[in-house]
């Protein structure tokens, strides 16, 4: 991976099953602060989890376009 600091990776539905295991994949191989979790509900058990480890959480719902936009 490139050293460069500004690069960043967002995994949307990261509450899911699926993204949770994509986190945790990353979390092995990039910087903390590399990982972007994009989550439905960030009140929820897995955002804070995620807020606590260290990784930036934004809300992204794709029932609601205009958090895909700002969370982008």
């Amino acid at each position: 991976m490139t050293s460069n600091n500004s690069r960043k990776i967002f995994v949307t539905g990261a509450s899911g099953q699926l993204g949770r295991l994509v986190v945790e994949a990353l979390l092995v191989r990039v910087p903390t602060e590399t990982i972007i979790a994009g989550v439905r509900s960030p009140d929820s058990v897995v955002a804070q989890d995620f807020r606590r480890r260290g990784i930036e959480v934004r809300k992204a719902d794709y029932t609601e376009p205009e958090t895909l936009l700002a969370a982008f």
